[in-house]
């Protein structure tokens, strides 16, 4: 999977800045390397960064406080790629100097940070609905459904870690929603016991009413909708294993009446209960079926996710451990790629250019990461080819903390079964 040679660069590991000799034009490249699973992310010296302009290879080593810097010729296109063994690696395709960006690289190797320790959270539920009402208590780590007036269960904490907050949900025997309550903010270096007092004139979830649109024609089209795979109405938790998702309401995509749009139905709190993101995903049949992604956040009303026409959009297994691109990205922010390895996602790569990519390969890894080190995960090795819509106002998709490709982006459309790739 390497191009060229690295003889045609100059490292400075001291100070983790590269340069590009003899180019006729340069252009500062920065990129800081932050590493999960943590919020916020854990940045330190040694991480591994690779530049190739598909003939030469550059690379360095971030810096103490996570950063890499190069210094490359401006009037090539760039392909950077951050990676650690035990990490998912992430790519940035088309890059232009000058940029100054950030990464984030999600943990593959499931090993509890060292710096993370656990506090007992105790307290009492009152003004259930009924006793023994099953009482949803959510904001820890996992989910503790209590039946009894007293409860307790653990919140894990690191330095620098969001304060929790805890979510209370009363369901009745059909598990609709009874009740809700939310915590204020908890130190956990401050830990009192906690009263849950649900309130006296129930707080009910509200109806609201959404729209996602379909183009006319291509493969997205409504009548090719196969199967609204999963839908998540939710607020967000930052536990030891990441940003993880807490269930505050439901939602239910409906099928278009007449192709062009759908009507989406969500039960949802106002207030500080209310949901930080909805999202659904969804299965389009064809000869190359689609997989598609729709994810808003607040506010929710007014705003009509479109999809547009997807064009070309398919992987190609190469060479063991290789694979090539074809996507057109025309209406969309940026063409994207993603390989699994079983289950777990080992790479991602992000095009920050508008430039179709032909044939495009799987760039290089740094020096010293291999394949087998992205992740312990076995099983086959999947590339797909993505299409993105970015979320507005939101971090990018390849620093954003979301747990998935599909929670970080307003739409996304990758291959459904993709391109399986002999082991490298």
């Amino acid at each position: 999977m390497l191009a060229g040679c690295a003889s045609s660069a100059t490292a400075r590991r001291d100070d983790a800045a590269v340069t590009v000799e003899d180019a006729p034009t340069a252009g500062n490249v920065t990129v800081r390397v932050g590493l999960g699973p943590l919020v916020p992310p854990r940045y330190r010296g040694g991480v591994r960064v690779r530049a190739t302009d598909g003939a030469r290879l550059v690379d360095a080593l971030t810096d103490a406080s996570g950063t890499a810097r190069f210094t490359l010729d401006r009037s090539l296109r760039w392909d950077l790629t951050a990676a650690e063994p035990g990490y998912s690696a992430v790519s940035l395709l088309g890059v232009r100097p000058d940029l100054a960006t950030e990464v984030l690289l999600r943990a593959t190797h499931g090993r509890r940070p060292d710096e993370v320790r656990d506090v007992t959270l105790s307290g009492a539920i009152l003004g259930r609905s009924a006793p023994r009402s099953a009482v949803l208590l959510d904001g820890a780590r996992g989910t503790t459904v209590s039946r009894d007036e007293a409860f307790s269960l653990t919140l894990p904490t690191w330095p620098g870690a969001p304060l929790a907050r805890l979510v209370a949900l009363e369901l009745d025997e059909a598990s609709s929603f009874l009740n809700g309550w939310i915590s204020p903010p908890l130190s956990p270096d401050s830990l009192a016991p906690l009263t849950v007092t649900l309130p006296a004139a129930p707080s009910r979830p509200q109806r609201l009413e959404l729209r996602v649109d379909y183009p006319s024609i291509g493969r997205l089209t409504g009548e090719r909708i196969d199967s609204v795979l999963s839908e998540i109405v939710a607020r967000v938790k930052y536990t030891d294993a990441g940003a993880q998702l807490v269930p505050v309401g439901r939602s239910r995509l409906e099928r278009p009446d007449v192709g062009s749009f759908s009507r989406w139905i969500v039960e949802a709190w106002e207030g500080e209960l209310a949901p930080e993101l909805i999202a659904a995903t969804l299965r389009f049949r064809g000869e190359l079926p689609l997989r598609a992604s729709v994810t808003t956040r607040p506010s929710f009303r007014g705003v009509v996710p479109a999809f547009s026409v997807v064009g070309t959009l398919a992987s190609r297994a190469g060479a063991p451990g290789s694979a090539t691109f074809e996507v057109v990205a025309q209406g969309w922010s940026r063409a994207a790629f993603s390989v699994t390895v079983g289950d777990t996602v080992a790479w991602e790569g992000y095009g920050l250019d508008d430039a179709p990519w032909e044939a495009r390969p799987l760039p290089p890894l740094p020096p010293g990461v291999t394949w087998s080190s992205l992740t312990t995960a076995r099983g086959p090795v999947v590339a797909r080819a993505c299409v993105l819509r970015d979320l507005p106002l939101s971090p990018n998709a390849w620093m954003s903390p979301a747990p998935a490709l599909s929670l970080r982006s307003l739409l996304t459309v990758c291959e459904d079964v993709g391109s399986t790739l002999a082991s490298p």
